[in-house]
């Protein structure tokens, strides 16, 4: 059965083209400059319909207020009822989605599915429609399946009831501030918000980052498989302090949110409950070959270096004995001593390179963050303010007193505001 399942894998990626982090680069380039259309002209054509590429391309196109959602309408209604629960050590209870093409969609994407799509309606004006996928998404985060352990974070939970604040749902928006109150009690803003008897005049939502990346990080584990297929997710999201500022003048400071580190943590963790056996024993082959191939060129690389090493010892003895046996000046002497050192060097330098050559393809060989299988692109944290009285449009979203964005005049009965903001760190 194990031999089954693993032929099965291998004949699906033989078939399939599945994008790595290489091919995203000049996309993320371009977010992080804020080139929308770049981003989306030059997003990877390899993969297409599926669920990480709809998502991806879904949220750069809501991100420029363009509800283009067609494509993830399509592929949600494929995967309605193919939510799953497990359960596992490490974060006891999870839920994922087995998508058609074989991914495992983790608890956050499968919200974030949902809440982009009520965004979505939300800006075509399909209010009902919204509504029902906001529900969704509360559902996802609040359903107790288990006392303990089960998904709940205060960034979707903020995110989430913008969007209810957005499909005109203010008492549902009420809980979901509340919940990220009690989840991060260092949100009082979000209690006073929760606190609101009816929906802020104004309320601004910026969300920040251009998401992390897997890099490899292999640790010793009790299982080593595991170990090598340790992943760290990095970011070079710089966390800056924003404020806004109407046309009046009024300025405002920003509340940032938690960031999202806690839905990566959680991916790495039930990615590795899920597909134990498929990843170990495809890994653990990798790892074998790669072990055999790379130790006889680290060995026949030290062997060589050994060998010239031994020449060169070899040839600077005979010049010293000829220059000693014939009472020579010792400029023969010194001549062997020179290439004695000489093939010493050369030697232990040759045995070196062959250590780093096969050390260099080793971490190529076993290094699996370039193909690593998940949504890119989402948000890391938020920005909020919200306001009481209506602010004057348009509004300026400022840091250090540099205008990053501005924030139309929208209609009269839209009283939510939705930005994004790049926020990297320069290099």
């Amino acid at each position: 059965m194990r031999n089954i399942i693993l032929i099965w894998f291998l004949l699906i990626n033989c078939g399939t083209t599945l994008l790595t982090k290489q091919d995203y680069r000049f996309t993320r380039t371009a977010l992080e400059k804020k080139d929308f259309e770049t981003a989306v002209k030059l997003f990877p054509a390899e993969e297409k319909n599926g669920f990480i590429t709809s998502m991806e391309k879904a949220y750069l196109k809501l991100i420029q207020g363009k509800p283009e959602i067609d494509e993830l309408i399509r592929y949600a209604e494929k995967i309605e009822k193919r939510v799953r629960f497990s359960a596992s050590r490490e974060i006891k209870t999870f839920f994922y989605v087995e998508t058609p093409e074989g991914y495992y969609a983790s608890e956050h994407e499968i919200i974030w599915l949902h809440m982009l799509l009520s965004w979505g309606y939300s800006l075509r004006g399909e209010y009902d429609k919204a509504y029902v996928e906001a529900k969704v998404s509360s559902d996802l985060l609040s359903n107790n399946w288990s006392a303990e352990g089960r998904f709940d974070d205060p960034l979707l939970r903020i995110i989430l009831g913008g969007l209810w604040t957005l499909c005109g749902h203010w008492e549902e928006a009420q809980v979901d501030f509340r919940v990220a109150h009690q989840l991060d009690p260092k949100l009082t803003w979000a209690l006073r918000l929760s606190e609101l008897s009816e929906a802020p005049k104004d309320f601004v939502l910026v969300l920040g980052g251009t998401g992390p990346e897997p890099e490899w990080n292999p640790e010793l584990e009790l299982n080593p498989l595991r170990g090598f297929r340790s992943l760290d997710f990095k970011t070079n999201s710089a966390k800056s302090r924003l404020t806004v500022m109407d046309a009046n003048g009024r300025i405002q400071e920003m509340q940032i949110t938690p960031d999202s580190s806690n839905w990566y943590k959680r991916h790495l963790i039930r990615d590795n409950e899920i597909q134990d056996l498929i990843k170990d024993s495809i890994y653990g082959q990798t790892i074998a070959l790669t072990a055999v191939k790379e130790g006889g060129r680290s060995v026949l690389g030290v062997t060589a270096g050994v060998l010239v090493g031994i020449g060169g010892t070899a040839i600077g003895a005979g010049l010293i004995y000829i220059d000693v046996k014939g009472g020579g000046s010792g400029k023969l002497a010194a001549v062997g001593i020179a290439v004695m050192i000489a093939g010493i060097k050369k030697g232990y330098e040759i045995g070196e390179e062959a250590i780093d050559e096969s050390i260099r393809n080793t971490k190529k060989s076993l290094d699996i963050s370039n193909e690593y299988r998940f949504v890119r692109f989402l948000p890391e944290y938020a920005w909020v303010i919200y306001s009481l009285q209506k602010l004057k449009a348009p509004l300026k979203i400022v840091n250090q007193n540099k205008t990053l964005s501005e924030i139309p005049q929208t209609k009269n009965a839209v009283i939510v505001s939705i930005d994004y903001m790049p926020d990297t760190e320069k290099k």
